[in-house]
């Protein structure tokens, strides 16, 4: 076992890494793990989401359960290190983590929770933006915290790009989340509202791609 904090403690079972939270089991770590070429021009990316993403930036490596392990317990005291910041871990581990933590009491995950939001949600990656929507992390803002988000979504410009309609209809490989239509009112919005996702936008240039599989919930939507 390996201690990150007072919360977290990482087991190898099975050989799989067990993440628990408070000694209860709370996620099992899956993923690829890659070396990244550092020696093909300098890194651009802002997260661990975006050199994942990158196909140009990466190889696949094959490593045993207890080297994964390790891996594992290297980026998670990194992250501990670091202020619990989220563009160190993959979304689909960071946020689920330090929601977690914020539910048992951690004072450092809930003075930092809603600030490493707002700076995913404002952030130019579309990808952790529809995660974080699909996820309905938008429920831990109040009224007036969303219309602070929404304002600042809204000073920023961007033109549109289908690959983003494809994100919020088909998924990604990361997690099992539902298909838009089940996307909460105050996503739906703030979908509309951010000119680089720019729902309405969208729809209107692309919808018609979807229009079999979705031609119900665009309807409804209009």
């Amino acid at each position: 076992m390996f201690r990150i904090n007072k919360y977290i403690t990482l087991d190898l079972r099975n050989g799989k890494t067990v993440i628990l939270l408070d000694n209860s089991e709370f996620l099992l770590c899956t993923g690829v793990f890659i070396n990244v070429d550092t020696k093909s021009g300098q890194l651009e990316h802002d997260s661990i989401d975006e050199i994942i993403d990158d196909e140009d930036m990466r190889t696949f490596v094959s490593i045993s359960p207890e080297e994964e392990f390790w891996v594992h317990c290297s980026n998670l005291q990194a992250w501990n290190e670091n202020n619990y910041d989220t563009t160190l871990l993959h979304s689909n581990i960071a946020f689920p983590l330090l929601k977690g933590l914020v539910r048992l009491g951690d004072p450092r995950a809930k003075k930092t929770f809603k600030d490493e939001l707002v700076k995913r949600l404002l952030s130019d990656y579309a990808p952790t933006i529809v995660f974080l929507l699909r996820c309905g992390y938008l429920d831990h803002f109040t009224d007036e915290e969303f219309e602070v988000l929404l304002s600042e979504v809204r000073k920023k410009t961007y033109t549109l790009d289908k690959r983003v309609l494809d994100m919020m209809f088909v998924g990604d490989d990361f997690d099992e989340v539902p298909p838009l239509e089940r996307f909460k009112m105050r996503a739906i919005l703030f979908l509309i509202e951010h000119p680089k996702l720019n729902l309405l936008g969208l729809l209107m240039k692309f919808g018609r791609y979807y229009l079999k599989d979705y031609y119900p919930w665009i309807f409804k939507f209009f």
